[in-house]
């Protein structure tokens, strides 16, 4: 071990080299557990903001051209409801993941930010959260009851259930990352 400039080196000799370590001697980096690992949890991640983002892009757009070209939504009934509820639901877990996304990629390069002060923002976030939790449960019950019908097109059968799936990853975050707590130690 060499200290060098108030930082202490380890050096290891392998295989004829030297190989140094200057992480803080109190770090023990320990394997994730594979539901946290980030292998296969920061590509859903990805797809699920893709599809989050596209479904309420085109939210406004189709509703604008239904209204241009005269022409109704087509549902009724269990299948109106879901469809306007997937759009919201989907609205409101787009704006909590990237609500937690842009509060920890701030906070990771300045760090006097965490305290009190932001405590308001991240209830906000956790509301958000939780309302998008809630709505996820809602969804799923409607959506199960509604897709077995035969008056709705497969398009929509499909785009519907890829964004309760998305839904439901965000549900999987929000525990699985304990964004959602009911104390806000940090």
């Amino acid at each position: 071990m060499i200290a060098r400039y108030g930082v202490l080196v380890l050096l290891t000799w392998l295989g004829g080299g030297a190989v140094t370590d200057t992480g803080p001697p109190i770090s023990v980096l320990t394997p994730a557990p594979f539901w946290r690992s980030a292998d296969w949890n920061m590509p859903l991640f990805f797809v699920t903001l893709v599809v989050l983002a596209l479904c309420v892009l085109f939210w406004p757009i189709v509703a604008l051209l239904r209204w241009r070209y005269g022409r109704p939504l087509a549902l009724s009934g269990r299948a109106a409801i879901a469809h306007r509820l997937t759009r919201i639901v989907a609205l409101l877990d787009l704006v909590f993941l990237c609500g937690w996304s842009a509060f920890l990629s701030y906070s990771d390069n300045h760090v006097a930010v965490m305290d009190s002060r932001i405590d308001w923002l991240l209830r906000l976030l956790q509301a958000i959260g939780l309302l998008g939790a809630i709505g996820t449960a809602v969804l799923l019950f409607i959506l199960v009851h509604t897709l077995p019908e035969r008056a709705i097109p497969w398009w929509s059968k499909l785009s519907e259930a890829l964004v309760a799936l998305a839904c439901l990853s965000t549900v999987w975050f929000a525990f699985s990352l304990k964004l959602l707590s009911w104390s806000l130690n940090y």
